[in-house]
């Protein structure tokens, strides 16, 4: 035994504790054993550093590509093993196979017990005799040793970096508030070395009123056993005030007992100059863009005190004719809104909301609110104003319902079809269906033509958001008129013919300059609009003429017209003249949206007019407009 342990290795504990690098002291266990054991090949794998391994002791008939492949298969193995893997594993290999070698991996452990690499034992004859294992053992708790002391000291300088380069102070104090501890904001706060603070308390910084307060906060935490936040004023040697923003929480060690306590502090002074600021900027404002009303919070019934001009821009009242009065005038007899609810009970808990409210202006318009409101307290914390700034958010709300409605548009548009080859594609995967058959080919081309229907809406989605964002460009060229509208019926007339329809087209004009594609998009769109809301056996006329400078087109059907409420939007996405899902005619309603955007693209202008006896779709390109009276022009 004696012998034993004159072989162990005390130099390396030395190199361990003195923070020698690890693999400096991997080495030197590496060297150790090779003395001790030269017949024995010991591999080592950290789970953390695959580059740190060890094994030149070898036999002599390893070659070093058979060593390599140990450490490789080490490697694999720590990144295979998880924390259930037993004290040690045999892995047969073709090493062992080819060179009749026995081989051992042990896992290296931390004292908690993680995974941290594992150490390989290979042998022709496997150590047997106690201090030869012995020795195997020493070197697997040296290495582990000392990878677990070298992240210690990994973590701890990471910690130190960390607490030292944080934009806040951090501190530890003892049970008599003396500090044990500080980082280098406080260092820089405080204006003196860890060394000048450390020992100390807040006695030998502050005055006796404020060291009182301070280590009153400190004893509280203590007592309470509770983490408590505190806002703390100060001043420096200079003089000068500062505000800080402390965390201060109780220290316990292991057993659970008080050691003393930890603080975090950040200096808020700046943000109380800002906050005081705020405070007297927001009482002392005068105008705004935003619409702005105060309202005297002390007063019976939140009187009005003061609007800004865009309130009064916003709302139609003069400031006199609301001052003194609740803001309730804005709403009406429509006072049956839940929103309402939100709003008093905010007033009554004295605490800012948002609501969006249906307010009516001095005309009686209706118009959606967004009100936002803040409470303004004084510096007793007494509530003494409301400010509320108020936005129209009509149009976001218009917009809203077109979403809403586009959504019931695309799920319509979209649940026939693919239902449609959803079944097709469920018959071909139980092998139900023979696709030469004449069902097959039917349910084939119907489902042809859904996919192609649904590429179209992708289509116009795509073609109407790169016209809005201006990423398409018009290629105009002087273009026959007649051959143009001849192309167009004969793409348009076998769906006129389906609803035994005469297109009947009159070109009064030789040549017009247009983006040919794009002009013949639009008359396809305006004409399969006519031929969807027009009865069966009626007519289509599809005209051009030459207008000083340019051009007129009109497509005029002889359907049952437009209603007036729906001509305003008739060109916005997503509108249609019957938005409900259940419409026969079919669309998203956006062709009425695309052919406004090319049509303004080309520098003209569309508008329609209509009566019960059919609707008539025109449009005027660069030119044309100047010849139409701006008065016989619906306003669009």
């Amino acid at each position: 035994m004696g012998q034993l342990l004159q072989a162990y290795p005390h130099w390396i504990p030395r190199l361990i504790a003195t923070a020698t690098p690890l693999p400096e002291i991997v080495t030197q266990v590496q060297h150790w054993i090779e003395e001790q054991l030269p017949a024995v090949v010991c591999t080592a794998s950290l789970a953390d550093n695959p580059s740190i391994y060890w094994g030149q002791a070898r036999p002599p008939d390893l070659t070093p590509d058979h060593l390599q492949s140990l450490n490789d298969q080490g490697w694999q193995v720590t990144n295979s093993l998880h924390d259930s893997i037993p004290v040690a594993i045999s892995l047969p290999h073709w090493i062992c196979e080819e060179k009749g070698v026995e081989g051992e991996w042990r896992p290296l452990r931390s004292s908690q017990g993680s995974l941290l690499g594992l150490m390989g034992v290979y042998a022709q004859t496997f150590p047997d005799q106690v201090d030869e294992c012995q020795m195997i053992y020493w070197a697997q708790d040296l290495v582990c040793l000392a990878v677990e002391c070298s992240q210690i000291r990994e973590q701890k300088n990471l910690m130190q970096t960390i607490l030292d380069n944080a934009p806040m102070g951090v501190v530890i104090k003892d049970l008599q508030h003396r500090y044990a501890w500080v980082n280098r904001y406080k260092e820089i706060t405080s204006r003196a070395p860890s060394s000048e603070i450390i020992g100390k308390s807040e006695d030998d910084f502050f005055p006796p009123e404020i060291a009182r307060i301070l280590q009153a906060h400190d004893q509280e935490v203590m007592t309470t056993g509770q983490a408590r936040q505190f806002e703390e004023t100060t001043r420096i040697a200079s003089g000068e005030t500062r505000h800080t923003l402390s965390i201060k929480f109780p220290l316990r060690n292991s057993q659970g007992q008080l050691v003393g306590m930890g603080g975090i502090f950040a200096d808020i002074t700046a943000r109380k100059q800002v906050e005081t600021r705020l405070h007297l900027l927001q009482e002392a404002v005068a105008a705004s863009n935003v619409a702005m009303v105060i309202a005297d919070a002390r007063a019976v019934d939140y009187p009005v005190i003061y609007v800004n001009p865009a309130f009064e821009q916003l709302t139609g009242y003069t400031s006199l004719e609301v001052l003194g009065k609740n803001c309730r005038i804005l709403q009406g007899s429509d006072t049956d809104q839940p929103e309402l609810v939100e709003l008093r009970l905010a007033l009554q808990q004295q605490r800012g909301c948002q609501v969006t409210l249906r307010n009516y202006r001095k005309d009686g318009s209706l118009f959606w609110n967004r009100l936002c409101l803040s409470p303004v307290f004084d510096f007793e914390g007494h509530l003494t104003y409301v400010v509320g700034f108020q936005q129209d958010v009509t149009e976001q709300k218009r917009l809203e319902k077109h979403k809403d409605e586009f959504l019931a548009i695309v799920a319509h548009e979209l649940r026939t079809p693919l239902t449609s080859i959803q079944g097709l594609l469920g018959l071909l995967e139980v092998n139900r269906l023979d696709l030469r058959s004449d069902l097959g080919r039917q349910l084939l081309q119907n489902a042809t033509a859904d996919m192609r229907a649904l590429s179209l809406l992708l289509d116009q989605i795509l073609d109407l958001t790169n016209l809005q964002l201006g990423h398409v460009k018009m290629h105009c060229q002087y273009v026959a008129a007649l051959p143009l509208l001849e192309q167009l019926v004969l793409i348009i007339q076998p769906v006129g013919n389906q609803w035994e329809m005469t297109i009947k087209i009159e070109a009064c004009v030789d040549q017009v300059w247009v983006d040919p594609d794009r002009i013949l998009q639009v008359l396809i769109q305006l004409v399969g609009n006519a031929i969807k809301h027009t009865s069966a056996g009626k007519m289509i006329v599809i005209r051009v003429e030459q207008i000083e400078g340019g051009s007129l087109w009109q497509v005029q059907d002889q359907g049952n017209g437009i209603p007036a409420d729906k001509l305003k939007q008739i060109f916005s996405p997503f509108h249609q003249v019957n938005s409900s899902s259940m419409r026969s005619a079919g669309g998203m309603g956006l062709g009425l949206s695309l052919c406004h955007q090319i049509i303004a693209a080309h520098g003209g202008q569309i508008w329609v007019d209509t009566s019960s006896e059919g609707s008539t779709f025109s449009f005027c390109l660069p030119g044309a407009c100047s010849m139409v009276s701006l008065q016989a022009l619906p306003d669009q």
